[in-house]
């Protein structure tokens, strides 16, 4: 007999999180009279005095290098994704364990690592919230130049902002339910900018994002389809939880629906024909004993979405059910779908 995983009490979860991420990506002008007068007079050079810690690990070592650096102390990527932000990311794939390296014009502009060995000194991955926060000082605010990000409650616990140095800042994901830190996400100020993860206030001109061709974007969404199923394998696997299998057919499905969401403009497990979960799965033929969805939009990409699920109760029952088998993604625009199988 085929079940579905739909709680009624998940959808109040997953509204509040959309809300949170669309909050996030809604940007407010230093001049916007509703937010009250804002002037950023000092520059990063005077606002940042430098830190104390030693960033020696050897992902630390490979920012603002070039791609020969890389590959020296890397080997060759899995593979290369193209992102919406101008670089690309070089996939290094293990077992336990998944770095990305974000490459631009030749230098290297972001790096995200997660799992078991990787080195990202003096920060240890599984060290605990309040360890590092005594000796980093996390702060609800982050300013630079002409631009300053304002992290809320709910960022400090989860997702904090460190600034390295005048050019480096690390995001820092925290498992929300642990406290500990499960993944560090490198990038320079040009790719925070681009990424804006959170509340941005500025004054003069914002950096643009360059607009992608319609056959770019789609290899982006398949890129990005991809780093979702990677990172949550890796997060399973760190978890005790058995690793998924790709599955073409929960991908289709999830594809459809997060294509429906952005071209109907609505966020839910139904459509807007009333069709759920288990319509979506008989109409591309997947078979099943358990099935189970996780949606999220405007999160700015698959690093960011797959840490939001994880930090949302509901999301993560489904994210780290141990009886799923197989999972299926599908990413349109800025709307995201996981579909989880057991066969």
């Amino acid at each position: 007999m085929k079940k579905i995983i739909s709680i009624l009490g998940i959808l109040i979860i997953l509204s509040l999180s959309v809300y949170l991420m669309i909050n996030e990506r809604t940007y407010i002008d230093a001049t916007d009279n509703r937010k009250g007068d804002f002037t950023i007079e000092i520059k990063s050079s005077e606002a940042f005095r430098g830190h104390p810690m030693l960033y020696n690990g050897a992902l630390w070592k490979l920012m603002g290098g070039n791609k020969e650096k890389v590959i020296e102390q890397l080997g060759e990527p899995s593979r290369k994704d193209s992102s919406y932000y101008g670089y690309d990311w070089w996939i290094y794939l293990k077992d336990e364990s998944i770095i990305q390296i974000a490459v631009e014009d030749n230098k290297v502009v972001s790096i995200f690592g997660m799992g078991k060995d990787v080195d990202l000194s003096p920060f240890q991955l599984e060290d605990s919230y309040s360890n590092i926060n005594k000796d980093n000082d996390l702060k609800k605010q982050i300013t630079f130049d002409n631009y300053q990000f304002q992290l809320t409650r709910e960022d400090l616990q989860t997702r904090p902002l460190l600034q390295i140095d005048e050019n480096t800042f690390a995001i820092m994901y925290f498992d929300k339910e642990t406290k500990k830190l499960i993944s560090i996400r490198i990038v320079n100020q040009a790719s925070l900018l681009a990424l804006r993860p959170y509340e941005l206030y500025y004054s003069g001109d914002l950096p643009q994002v360059e607009t992608l061709k319609e056959d770019e974007m789609k290899d982006v969404f398949t890129n990005t389809e991809k780093q979702i199923f990677d990172i949550s394998n890796i997060l399973r696997k760190n978890m005790e939880r058995g690793k998924l299998k790709w599955n073409e057919k929960a991908q289709v499905a999830a594809k459809s629906h997060s294509e429906d969401m952005y071209k109907n403009k609505y966020f839910s497990h139904y459509a807007e024909d009333g069709s759920n979960l288990g319509n979506r799965l008989n109409k591309v033929g997947a078979n099943y004993l358990l099935a189970g969805e996780n949606i999220a939009a405007q999160y700015p990409d698959a690093i960011s979405a797959v840490h939001g699920w994880l930090n949302s109760p509901g999301h993560r029952e489904v994210l780290l059910n141990k009886d799923y088998t197989e999972l299926g993604v599908g990413v349109h625009e800025f709307y995201f779908t996981q579909n989880f199988l057991k066969q």
